[in-house]
């Protein structure tokens, strides 16, 4: 269920209408049936809409009454006996096209004056700094010593712990944010993921999660982290991360993380901890990673990886496999140059 400090009460809408905006039809349930939150396929009950696309998604649904289920045709027979069920061949797509209509738009009415733009409804703990320039929109708690630089945004709702700072130019929305860590300059956190819904045009799919954000860590400059679908991004405490890295969203991130430059982690990923991540490595979605690996700088993680391992390459594999298939690489470049 989306979280009432950043998001509005849905609006409810009925079977009828839900099969018409995702050009569906109804393999069963109640005509008088109305969607009247969202949900995820496994934490859906009574008034709950969601959508499914892989038959463990189908098999996790509730078996109760008054869930609506959007599933393609190919799924259907794997849900249980009592959810309604609306066929669909797009079934996130269609999901997207309701979330509209449940949610109207956001407008957190930024702007930045010559002064910082401090709604009334934000709350200050002690010793909290806003420099000029910066903007809090309604119900943002800051904690003690937080400090909030020029050009900042914080939007409705947000949560910053105490003696956290938030840098020149970041923007921060859909976010609670522990103690002691600092946003760099221009980071942005708490944009919608990239979900895409492709069915005859494409479409950005509604995101209302939000991101967590741990204790004492770093978000370097320009790096972006995405708030989740309908889940929660999380980032643990005492993570690292340097410049211009992406964090998609639904990912869940453990401790002690350090993150180099311009590394990016697909959607829905999930990081145990102490992992180090060289300079424009990248994970894939999906993927769990365990704790204390040592990922080479452009390693390309395409399965998941256990614990305490060292990786390089494309698609990465052991460090000391990587060696050799590059020395292979040279020798093979080495002897057609001396046949040539």
């Amino acid at each position: 269920m989306a979280d009432p400090r950043f998001y509005p009460e849905a609006t409810p809408i009925s079977i009828t209408d839900i099969i018409d905006i995702a050009r569906g039809e109804k393999k069963r349930g109640c005509s008088s049936l109305m969607a009247r939150y969202i949900a995820s396929a496994d934490a859906a009950d009574e008034g709950a809409i969601c959508f499914i696309t892989t038959e463990a998604a189908a098999q996790s649904v509730p078996d109760i009454k008054g869930v609506i289920c959007l599933v393609s045709p190919d799924l259907a027979h794997a849900l249980p006996s009592n959810p309604a069920v609306v066929l669909t061949p797009d079934p996130k797509r269609a999901f997207g096209l309701v979330l509209r209509q449940m949610f109207p738009a956001d407008d957190h009415g930024q702007g930045i004056s010559d002064l910082a733009d401090v709604h009334e409804t934000a709350i200050y703990a002690e010793d909290v700094r806003v420099d000029a320039g910066a903007f809090i929109a309604e119900g943002v708690k800051l904690g003690a010593g937080v400090w909030i630089k020029s050009g900042a945004s914080i939007g409705k709702g947000c949560v910053i712990g105490k003696g956290s700072v938030i840098d020149s130019n970041a923007v921060v929305n859909y976010a609670i944010i522990g103690e002691d860590t600092v946003i760099g300059p221009n980071v942005v956190i708490g944009n919608s993921g990239f979900g895409v819904g492709r069915d005859g045009g494409n479409i950005l799919v509604p995101h209302m999660g939000r991101v967590i954000i741990g204790n004492r860590c770093n978000i370097g400059s320009g790096t972006c982290i995405d708030r989740g679908f309908l889940d929660d991004t999380v980032i643990g405490n005492h993570v690292m991360i340097d410049n211009l890295v992406h964090i998609a969203h639904n990912v869940k991130m453990g401790n002690g993380n350090v993150i180099c430059g311009q590394v990016g982690f697909a959607g829905s990923s999930v990081i145990g901890d102490n992992n180090i991540f060289g300079a424009q490595s990248g994970v894939a979605d999906h993927l769990t990673i365990g704790s204390g690996n040592v990922f080479a700088a452009r390693a390309g993680v395409t399965k998941s990886i256990g614990d305490g391992q060292v990786l390089g390459g494309f698609p990465a594999v052991p460090a000391q496999e990587f060696r050799r298939q590059i020395a292979a690489l040279r020798r093979l470049a080495q002897n057609r140059k001396n046949k040539s």
